[in-house]
């Protein structure tokens, strides 16, 4: 039998950085925003503020525009599909026929009858095959009813089994959307959260400057 080798202390440490490497980043941006706020980095702050607020709205940009591919399904108001609906010509009437039909089917059965003036006989024999024929037909109906029974419970377990299939992949989808690329949201936020800071504090200085 052969001995899986376990990975090393520092390959485990790698593996643990490049799963958080946006938030490793978003700590980057954080501290260089805190060094330019207390004046130990003068590196073209200006410059430096628009990249981190550009560079946070295109990350949450393309999150946009991949959240809306991933839910094409529901078609989304995206831009491309705004455009596409800008309406050329004169809309094509709509026409159609409405059709009632109630479809009745009537069947006359007739009924069995005996003289009076028949025998008493006659008429006992008479009573029990209408009895013998009530309860058989009373046994087809019992057994029709435990055939739709029976059919009723298995549609209603296959759609149990379809609603559980189809609310486990709708639940992966909303995860992958909300929970998957939450990190990289929280960077693209905090990109320009930071530029604005730095731009604020720029500003700031250059007006208290001229006072």
């Amino acid at each position: 039998m052969k001995l899986q080798r376990l990975p090393s202390k520092l390959q485990r440490i790698t593996l643990w950085g490049a799963h958080g490497k946006y938030h490793l980043l978003s700590i980057v941006c954080i501290i260089i925003t805190v060094l330019y706020l207390i004046k130990l980095l003068r590196f073209f702050p200006d410059i430096v503020a628009l990249m981190m607020t550009l560079t946070g709205l295109l990350i949450i940009l393309r999150q946009q525009v991949k959240d809306a591919m991933k839910f094409g399904s529901q078609k989304p108001n995206t831009f491309m599909g705004w455009l596409k609906t800008f309406p050329t010509g004169e809309q094509a009437p709509v026409s159609g026929d409405i059709a009632l039909s109630a479809p009745v089917s009537m069947k006359i059965h007739g009924k069995a009858s005996i003289s009076a003036d028949a025998k008493i006989e006659d008429k006992v024999d008479f009573l029990l095959r209408r009895d013998k024929a009530i309860d058989s037909a009373i046994e087809k109906v019992d057994s029709r009813v435990d055939e739709i029974n029976s059919l009723l419970k298995d549609v209603s377990r296959e759609l149990h089994t379809s609603i559980d299939t189809l609310s486990t992949a709708l639940n992966n989808t909303v995860a992958s959307h909300a929970v998957g690329s939450y990190d990289v949201n929280l960077l693209g936020i905090i990109l320009t959260i930071c530029g604005i800071i730095i731009q604020f504090f720029c500003v700031y200085r250059i007006v208290c400057k001229l006072q």
